[in-house]
């Protein structure tokens, strides 16, 4: 497709417009998601690192020298932290996408995100964005770096960052802050897409058999017209 001019858009950590992404997800929802073309986006604090919704708090205020003599650079420290754990523990429920910048089929992100009925989906930045119908966000993107948290860091930065234990999944994240706090806030929230401008192609998993893989294939080109394929792992089952 041509490029298409998209909303403002913050891009951080070596990610552009034309970055390559891929985000593996469950059969059902890739079909909920192509009939309904709706986007399914969990808040921050429901994911199961515990620091995605808690900062923690031996990473707030640094280390400093006490005694009569201190200059005070070390409060101003302090007060510095105080203001970037305050502005991470007000935006915790910030509804979160999350993508691999690695877009090679490896095994272990299908064991990891997947069930054997699974699919993964490839898309670039710039069509993710591009999908999108509504414009209640101010939307962030960018891929995630693996050295822990400090608030002295600043905000975004902690935002962008997660322990070293993650660093496989080579993450690709999009932050959607609301305009306008919802009056009633879920778990999630639902994007209106249209999903043959968010998905270049769908790739199966290679946990389902081949026979219906194939015919699985044929039936999400015939109906929703995006290219799907199967996944070039090969396993016996």
């Amino acid at each position: 497709m041509g490029k298409n001019k998209i909303r403002p858009l913050h891009l951080v950590n070596d990610v552009t417009e034309e970055t390559p992404i891929r985000q593996y997800l469950d059969l059902d929802y890739l079909f909920q998601m192509l009939e309904t073309k709706q986007y399914y986006v969990s808040r921050k604090d429901t994911f199961s690192d515990s620091y995605e919704g808690v900062f923690p708090l031996n990473r707030v205020f640094p280390l400093s020298a006490v005694g009569e003599n201190v200059p005070c650079q070390p409060k101003q420290d302090t007060n510095k932290c105080l203001r970037v754990w305050e502005n991470i523990q007000k935006n915790k429920m910030v509804p979160t996408s999350c993508w691999t910048y690695n877009i090679e089929d490896r095994m272990v992100m299908w064991h990891s995100y997947t069930p054997k009925f699974g699919a993964c989906i490839n898309s670039t930045v710039h069509n993710v964005i591009a999908s999108i119908k509504q414009n209640d966000y101010d939307i962030w993107c960018g891929k995630m770096t693996y050295h822990g948290y400090s608030a002295q860091n600043g905000f975004m930065m902690n935002l962008f960052s997660k322990i070293p234990a993650y660093k496989e999944e080579e993450e690709c994240r999009f932050y959607f802050f609301e305009y306008e706090q919802p009056k009633n806030i879920l778990s999630y929230i639902n994007i209106d897409i249209d999903p043959s401008v968010m998905i270049d192609e769908i790739i199966l998993s290679p946990l389902i058999n081949k026979a219906t893989a194939k015919k699985l294939a044929h039936f999400i080109r015939s109906k929703y017209g995006i290219k799907t394929t199967e996944s070039n792992i090969k396993l016996k089952l």
